[in-house]
């Protein structure tokens, strides 16, 4: 989801396929997480081993960076994260890195029990419901190229911090109902 560089011409695509061996294309994700992060992602970059799913594959370690958009005082967190110098899927790559690291992806069907522990205010909101809440909003080629999107409110985690005070408390559903979460 979000952002995708596409070759129009061969050409284009031979000089892509060179940006990305050398690692000069990065791509910039935003993910919604379950609860906080660790503390050394608050503040700045942290540099992280982006694993993949199937250990494999040939490009299995490259470098990841990532650091705390926003936190949330209701059971998730905002984090981007920045991988250069790989190709792929990349949305697979950083979900299994991200649960190795404890801070699994909102939607991410490994970790079902990590939804049930969200309020139910924003479950019923729909929050994670069978999509992964995660999406690339930036792309980057140093000196040569750089496009940016704002990502989606649904990604960010202050949003969802609005949506609980708008309803009321964490556990009260839209009729009303409070159910003790």
């Amino acid at each position: 989801s979000g952002l995708c560089i596409v070759a129009r011409t061969a050409g284009m695509m031979q000089q892509l396929r060179g940006f990305g061996s050398r690692g000069e294309l990065w791509h910039s994700f935003v993910a919604l997480v379950h609860g906080g992060v660790p503390e050394e992602w608050v503040g700045g970059w942290n540099e992280v081993e982006l694993l993949a799913e199937q250990e494999d594959q040939e490009d299995a370690r490259t470098a990841m960076q990532v650091r705390l958009l926003c936190g949330s005082q209701h059971g998730v967190s905002s984090v981007q994260v920045e991988c250069g110098a790989r190709s792929g899927r990349l949305c697979g790559a950083i979900c299994h890195t991200l649960r190795r690291c404890n801070v699994p992806v909102v939607g991410d069907r490994f970790c079902r029990g990590e939804q049930a522990k969200l309020p139910r205010v924003l479950r019923a909101r729909g929050l994670g419901k069978s999509r992964l809440q995660i999406g690339c909003y930036g792309v980057r080629v140093e000196g040569v190229v750089q496009i940016e999107r704002d990502p989606p409110d649904r990604l960010l985690a202050s949003h969802w911090d609005q949506v609980v005070a708008r309803l009321g408390k964490p556990g009260l559903h839209d009729d009303g109902v409070f159910d003790g979460v």
